[in-house]
């Protein structure tokens, strides 16, 4: 996700530059209603970045940028502008703008599966991954002696290239949709020689005490932990049972706390296990 990319990043010190970030007025340079999904999601990667860095100046105008984008593909319903622009005013708010962000996206995402416009909710993905993927890559060139690991993060994302340019040809002959199949044929080629190596090692085991995470989300907005699960299956790990522990002491000693859970597949199993 282009949150927990630009995680990453600012995780290594690196500074914030909005050279990376798409500029808003280019936004009505996106005049079809594809073009325009591809920049919704291209922009709020973009937003994911300031979000982390908490450039909330900088974030009314992206999320303005974004609420215009929503009214044009008719899904302003489940994006809430008012109630997003008063949560960036303050870093006290980042996790529920999080939260937010991240519902209004499943819901549009529905909403386009019903409405048989399911080819939007891909351009919009299209859009978050080719902007996430750009970021890493320049702040890797920008800062070489910071990023040495994200090579592997780079490399790791031949797998969801693939998986994305075979979406992506589901909607060859549209003008629009095979301009992005040229481009992402090019990255497949520029990908090619990436042999991605599953290694079989000992899992470490993640310690982290509760305080230690309330400390985390209210400085941050969020916290990256290491829960994992039997592959194919709803059963988490033995060596995750502490973290979850910790959390039940989290939770219990703050009944007021809101907090929003993500998470993500690995790249065991095929792509239909790992939806």
């Amino acid at each position: 996700s282009p949150v927990e990319i630009a995680a990453t990043v600012k995780s290594q010190h690196i500074e914030f530059s909005k050279n990376y970030l798409i500029s808003t007025s280019v936004a009505t340079n996106y005049e079809t209603q594809i073009k325009k999904a591809l920049a919704f999601g291209l922009f709020s990667a973009d937003l994911g970045y300031l979000t982390i860095y908490q450039k909330t100046g900088q974030m009314v105008d992206y999320l303005l940028t974004i609420n215009n984008l929503a009214n044009d593909l008719r899904v302003s319903q489940f994006y809430d502008f008012q109630v997003l622009k008063t949560l960036v005013t303050s870093s006290d708010n980042m996790d529920s703008l999080l939260f937010l962000t991240v519902s209004s996206f499943h819901e549009i995402d529905a909403y386009f599966t019903v409405s048989n416009r399911s080819y939007l909710t891909v351009a919009m993905i299209t859009g978050v991954w080719l902007e996430s993927l750009y970021l890493l890559t320049q702040v890797s060139k920008d800062n070489p002696t910071k990023t040495k690991n994200f090579f592997d993060k780079i490399g790791s994302q031949k797998e969801l290239l693939i998986r994305l340019f075979e979406i992506l040809k589901v909607y060859h002959g549209h003008p629009q949709f095979d301009y992005l199949i040229t481009e992402f044929e090019k990255l497949v080629d520029v990908y090619k020689d990436v042999k991605i190596t599953i290694v079989e090692k000992q899992t470490m085991q993640q310690v982290i005490e509760a305080n230690v995470i309330l400390e985390a989300l209210n400085k941050d907005g969020f916290i990256a932990l290491d829960i994992l699960f039997d592959t194919g299956k709803s059963t988490i790990k033995p060596e995750s049972q502490a973290i979850i522990d910790e959390l039940v002491k989290l939770m219990k000693e703050n009944t007021t706390l809101k907090i929003s859970i993500e998470g993500h597949t690995d790249n065991v199993g095929n792509a239909n296990e790992n939806k």
